[in-house]
């Protein structure tokens, strides 16, 4: 059921529309035609019937288009459009509930804890006097040479292994390989020279990404599975995707949602 409210504001903006067409001597037929629209469009627009009215971005394209044609304000007349189409709106029961639970959620942060670790020697009991070197025993006369033929060998074995580079050390000296810059994640640019009511939403996920007038060019990362892009000037509106050339998003009488998909999605 339609909001009253909202009933009434959309018959008075009908009504604006309609004067100003007859004001200028315009048929129902004639103003189709020129913007390339059915007269069944025009008459559900100025009759303010909300429940035949298409989705929020299309209705705005339409109003927009229609005021521009009759002499109006165009922004104007959309600023008037913008409350109806929000008291046309109702948040589903899903989203509801996923709002409020994600408002009763709370995330418990634990308190950091510090540690400190301190190393002192032990205590000395009294009266024990400290240690004392023990004496050189008699043998180590007879292992002196012994040592002293051992370090030698081990100076011998290091001045070899100086001369020629250890496998490791030949490894280390060889150049690294290049390596590959990472590969850039697919975009979508668009771009227009006039301004356009423009819609782009994920596909599959029916997430809205940009909604209202755009003008100028931006770039929108396609994602895993793609984008959906409408306009209610699809003949003003230029999609390149890679290195393609880019091209209009359709003709001027095809308002419609035209998809976007990277190599490889399903």
């Amino acid at each position: 059921m339609s909001d009253p409210s909202a009933t009434g504001a959309a018959s008075g903006l009908g009504q604006r529309l309609r004067q100003a067409r007859l004001e200028r001597g315009l048929s129902t037929s004639d103003l189709a035609a020129r913007l390339h629209m059915r007269p069944e469009q025009i008459d559900v627009l100025e009759a303010g019937l909300t429940e035949r009215w298409p989705e929020r971005a299309f209705a705005i394209a339409q109003v927009r288009r229609l005021a521009t044609a009759v002499g109006l304000d165009a922004e104007s007349v959309v600023a008037d459009v913008r409350p109806i189409l929000d008291q046309l709106q109702t948040p589903s029961a899903a989203a509801t509930a996923v709002m409020r639970a994600s408002a009763g959620r709370s995330i418990a942060t634990p308190s950091p804890r510090s540690r400190v670790f301190r190393s002192t020697p032990p205590p000395r009991r009294q009266g024990t006097p400290p240690s004392r070197p023990q004496a050189i025993p008699r043998l180590t006369w007879v292992l002196l040479p012994l040592l002293l033929l051992g370090v030698g060998a081990v100076a011998v074995a290091s001045l070899q292994s100086h001369r020629r580079p250890s496998p490791a050390t030949a490894a280390a000296v060889r150049p690294a390989a290049p390596r590959r810059a990472p590969a850039t994640a697919p975009v979508l640019e668009v771009s227009s020279g006039e301004p356009a009511w423009l819609t782009v939403r994920a596909v599959g996920a029916d997430t809205v990404i940009f909604d209202g007038t755009f003008q100028g060019r931006r770039t929108f990362p396609l994602g895993p599975r793609g984008l959906e892009l409408r306009s209610g000037r699809p003949d003003l509106v230029l999609v390149r995707q890679g290195d393609r050339p880019a091209r209009p998003l359709g003709p001027i009488d095809r308002i419609t949602w035209v998809a976007f998909r990277p190599a490889g999605a399903p």
